[in-house]
């Protein structure tokens, strides 16, 4: 552990294990890593899960330690990673975006997610998006972080209002 009392190294890769990666953090970086969520259609598709937990990250700070896995053009501009030999999804990023890697949260290792620290990686302070395609009950029961109908400040609509649209 830094001084600053958040992990120095967060470690993780997917289920065959073929792929790692470490994040790096100093005093200087962010801690949390803008923790957050999204619901739209092509996160869960990729991921197979109703809600897709990422950190974000500098190229910087991430370092593959295997081949780094393999990329897939999601839409224009966007692409998602993912381990060619077990599917494991791994990181999503924005050519719009050079200096952040969004790492999906549950390729951290398991050590990562049960330390003291985890809490401020898991609950999605960074905000919820895409909450327009929460599904009633099930996926709209998160209370932190502030929810947008679907990008984030940075773009698209207005922060959610806690009406469902059928957009």
């Amino acid at each position: 552990m830094s001084e600053s009392n958040h992990p120095e190294i967060l470690t993780g890769g997917c289920l065959c294990e073929s792929i790692r990666y470490q994040i790096k953090f100093s005093n200087q970086d962010v801690y949390p890593p803008d923790p957050h969520t999204c619901q739209c259609t092509t996160c869960r598709k990729q991921s197979g899960a109703l809600i897709v937990h990422f950190i974000t990250v500098s190229p910087l700070q991430l370092t593959w330690i295997t081949p780094p896995p393999l990329e897939f053009p999601s839409s224009p501009g966007y692409f998602r990673a993912f381990c060619p030999n077990c599917g494991s999804a791994l990181a999503y990023r924005a050519v719009g975006s050079p200096n952040e890697v969004e790492i999906l949260s549950g390729s951290l290792d398991q050590g990562v997610l049960a330390s003291p620290s985890a809490v401020k990686l898991t609950k999605p302070i960074g905000g919820q998006f895409w909450c327009k395609r929460f599904i009633e009950g099930v996926t709209d029961g998160i209370s932190e972080g502030t929810r947008w109908l679907e990008g984030s400040a940075q773009g698209f609509k207005l922060p959610w209002t806690g009406v469902k649209t059928d957009e």
